[in-house]
């Protein structure tokens, strides 16, 4: 079954936003505070929320990031969305992309296995991607994240925060991801230096906690962004122990002990 996604059509006049040739955007109205490799970020001085817009781009660029590419178009495919230009209803779209094959968006945690072994990588995401990981870190407990919608151009989605404050240096990074109940991968998966929540009965590799990610929201760190990825059922079936941990260090102590041998008895002569 095709997954489909209603979405509000957003006019970039009402956020001031103009777009150059070359892909890169300003705003007359917001003030631009950050522009990283998914997004760029723009603040309302007067109600401190933040908008963030991701930017759709052809697959067949090359590279990822804001400037010198131009932006590809939601509403240009055909049979890769739900509605065209021509047929969507005034106000809101809705979309259903058959694959990621036509554009990217973003990027995202891939899990794949060779020969055997299992690895996590980054690669580019698409729309769902970042709506996926929108709804994944904010109903974890990250910073509030709201899907506004789609620019009316189909060119890029928005989506609203408010406004956190003191970028943390990387030791804070492990109290954020505990706030959001992201704990660690279990070093025996060989994974990587990976952490694991569980949102909406699946489970997320989560990673990319520096600091440009890590923020202060209502006097404690918090996370507002990351890279993420789901857990496959297999991968699971594999690491069984990757379900454990996605349920906090006092499981994993449960577990380690279930599992260690049990003590020598002392013989008797």
């Amino acid at each position: 079954m095709a997954r489909e996604v209603g979405l509000d059509l957003l006019p970039p006049a009402a956020f001031g936003f103009h777009f150059s040739d070359n892909g890169t955007v300003s705003s007359h109205l917001l003030k631009r505070i950050a522009a990283g490799q998914e997004a760029v970020a723009f603040l309302d001085e007067t109600t401190c929320q933040v908008y963030k817009i991701y930017n759709v781009r052809s697959s067949t660029m090359g590279g990822v990031g804001w400037g010198g590419e131009a932006s590809a178009n939601l509403f240009d495919w055909g049979a890769d969305a739900a509605a065209t230009t021509a047929s969507r209803p005034a106000g809101s779209t809705t979309l259903s992309p058959a694959s990621d094959s036509g554009y990217r968006m973003g990027l995202k945690l891939a899990t794949t296995r060779h020969n055997g072994t299992w690895q996590v990588d980054t690669r580019s995401g698409n729309l769902f991607d970042m709506i996926d990981k929108v709804l994944a870190l904010d109903g974890a407990g990250a910073l509030p994240t709201e899907i506004i919608g789609v620019l009316e151009t189909g060119d890029h989605l928005v989506v609203k925060q408010p406004l956190a404050t003191d970028s943390r240096p990387a030791a804070y990074a492990g109290r954020a991801s505990a706030a959001m109940k992201a704990y660690p991968v279990p070093a025996k998966t060989g994974l990587g230096d990976l952490r694991i929540f569980a949102w909406d009965q699946r489970h997320w590799f989560l990673t990319d906690l520096h600091p440009g990610n890590v923020f202060t929201w209502q006097g404690k760190p918090t996370v507002i962004d990351a890279l993420i990825g789901e857990a496959p059922p297999a991968l699971l079936a594999d690491f069984p122990e990757l379900i454990t941990a996605a349920q906090g260090p006092d499981s994993m102590e449960t577990l380690t002990a279930a599992q260690a041998p049990a003590a020598s008895q002392p013989r008797l002569f």
